[in-house]
């Protein structure tokens, strides 16, 4: 089973992307912080980090997440953006 990091600093967003994840059979572990995000990160085992593109820093947060190790990426433009995106999150974690 797949883990993805939901990165995003509107715990409603959080919620959201997180509820969308799990109902397709994902681990999803949130992070509402950059600091968070890469602790989270270095722990997790993400396979796949999906990040909140209006999170203040979301920019920089995804270079740091790429330094530490490659894995794929999605940056939301906003919370519609979760369903569209779910092909490429399949896509990148196939089940």
């Amino acid at each position: 089973m797949y883990a993805i990091l939901c990165v995003a600093s509107d715990p409603n967003v959080n919620h959201s992307v997180a509820l969308v994840l799990r109902s397709r059979g994902y681990i999803c572990i949130s992070a509402e912080s950059a600091e968070e995000a890469i602790g989270a990160f270095g722990g997790s085992g993400a396979d796949l980090v999906v990040l909140d593109h209006s999170m203040e820093g979301s920019e920089k947060l995804a270079e740091e997440l790429k330094k530490l190790r490659n894995v794929p990426l999605i940056m939301l433009a906003g919370l519609s953006d979760v369903v569209p995106a779910m092909p490429f999150v399949d896509l990148l974690c196939p089940k």
